[in-house]
């Protein structure tokens, strides 16, 4: 009896090691393939890189360039804010403007510069 369940347990033993070995061996080639994938992407991947990196660098060179633009906006803005507030209360400032204000203030604009338009036709 004790015969028996060995031959069972040896023949169990050899049947999960074939099982190992065919499921090593399947795992073995998809590995393989998975390698021979990467290796054929790396010469593309370098290529996004080096694209990526090189509009990168032009995404900062035009920002740069616009410095300039803005830093000069900037200025007109404070220039604009300080001939504003020559025309205003001693008491008030731009800065502390609400949206009633602004927009009364917009609407006197566009108003003088049509009467500025019409003057000059």
């Amino acid at each position: 009896m004790i015969e028996a369940s060995l031959i069972v347990i040896a023949i169990s033993f050899v049947v999960l090691v074939i099982f190992l070995v065919i499921t090593l061996l399947k795992a073995n080639r998809v590995l393989d393939r998975v390698d021979r994938t990467l290796t054929d992407m790396n010469p593309e991947i370098k290529s996004l890189t080096i694209k990526s990196n090189q509009i990168a660098d032009s995404l900062i060179r035009k920002s740069e360039s616009l410095d300039g633009i803005f830093d000069s906006i900037n200025q007109v803005k404070h220039i604009a804010e300080r001939k504003i507030e020559s025309f205003l209360p001693e008491k008030k400032k731009v800065s502390s403007f609400n949206a009633e204000d602004l927009v009364t203030l917009a609407a006197s604009s566009i108003i003088l510069w049509q009467k500025i338009k019409k003057g000059k036709e």
